[in-house]
């Protein structure tokens, strides 16, 4: 035996990241390399504390809007599942999700929920979900249906629930319906608020999205010039979220940010992180505090781990340092020394705050 090599998709243990993280294969590359469907806009958090009840019955009646004839070569017909915080809200919600079935013509029988409380009957229906012949579309989950389930026929995530942190759970949860199938050409949706960010209708994709650039732009114009013609499949329609008359009123999301440094120092190189500001996190803390605003001395408290690439090529990420505090106390070291590198090599920064997101950042030595 040479080596031993393990592949994971969530790379901790006891809810602390590996420190040996040879090669980080992240979510972009593999939207990249088409194993996963594209994120852009998709995933989004609007408030669900006055109207849960409208928000959950648009996600039904929209995705069989969008979904309701599309089945997969094997026959299997595509579905829904909506995550729930408490059993008590899935019960809660339950006579809302069954009038909008009807509304649409569609069977309450469609449904199946899977909590901790499932009858050996329910339970031994959502394993048999994979089954072309199996009749539930509508999969109401309470933690259920996240790490390790897959489900090829799922098109479609909805989180009617509070986002308190932003954990794997967002991760495992929203993004089960983007596994890439072969010979699909259908998009798939996650919405986590009122409107789903994206769904295909007439052969053509609509992304959701806070806002729009020129490359951008320029790469959907592109894009859409090899599809013309209104049967064309996967035309892009971009809705701006900011700006748009029907969708305009949603919640906008500006990324995160970071400063860094790199310098020679004799034989080595010094990676210095300047600063780092998460407006995610800066609104989340001030909602908590209400009328005083959050003040934030160090902005390493904002930062869940770096990872640094002391030989980037602009495709894959090869952790070369890892700075992952073993103790929710501890704080990143936030300047790291590195053996000097040869002139023009690249040194990609990716770090990662609380909340999840990630900021990567390259810069020559």
């Amino acid at each position: 035996m040479l080596a031993v090599v393990n592949t994971t998709g969530t790379p901790y243990f006891q809810r602390q990241p590996l420190r040996d993280v040879v090669v980080w294969y992240g979510l972009s590359e593999g939207i990249r390399d088409n194993i996963l469907k594209d994120l852009s806009g998709n995933i989004r958090s609007f408030s669900l504390d006055q109207h849960p009840d409208v928000y959950v019955a648009h996600v039904v009646q929209d995705f069989f809007k969008d979904y309701g004839a599309v089945h997969l070569s094997d026959g299997a017909p595509a579905k829904l599942a909506i995550y729930f915080p408490q059993t008590d809200d899935l019960e809660g919600l339950r006579p809302v999700i069954d009038q909008a079935l009807v509304a649409i013509g569609q069977s309450p029988t469609l449904c199946l929920r899977n909590t901790s409380d499932s009858t050996k009957d329910e339970v031994d229906a959502f394993n048999r979900l994979n089954d072309p012949a199996a009749p539930h579309r509508v999969i109401l989950l309470v933690n259920k249906g996240t790490e390790g389930w897959n489900c090829p026929s799922l098109f479609a995530c909805a989180l009617a629930r509070r986002l308190t942190s932003a954990n794997n759970f967002v991760l495992q949860a929203a993004t089960r319906c983007l596994r890439q199938i072969p010979g699909n050409t259908h998009s798939s949706g996650s919405p986590t608020g009122s409107l789903p960010g994206r769904s295909r209708k007439h052969g053509q994709e609509r992304i959701a999205a806070s806002s729009s650039s020129a490359s951008a732009d320029v790469w959907v114009a592109d894009w859409n010039q090899m599809r013309r013609g209104k049967e064309a499949v996967n035309r892009i329609e971009v809705i701006e979220l900011r700006t748009d008359p029907k969708y305009g009123k949603f919640f906008k999301h500006e990324p995160a940010r970071a400063r860094v440094r790199v310098r020679r120092e004799g034989k080595t190189l010094a990676v210095e992180i300047v600063d780092v500001i998460s407006p995610s996190i800066v609104e989340r803390l001030s909602d908590q505090a209400g009328l005083l605003k959050p003040k934030i001395d160090d902005w390493r408290a904002m930062v869940d781990c770096v990872l640094i690439d002391a030989d980037y090529d602009g495709l894959v990420f090869n952790v070369a340092v890892s700075d992952l505090p073993e103790r929710k106390s501890d704080l990143v070291q936030g300047r790291y020394v590195l053996p000097a590198a040869k002139p023009g090599q690249t040194i990609a920064v990716k770090i990662i705050d609380m909340l999840g997101e990630e900021v990567l950042t390259t810069l020559e030595a």
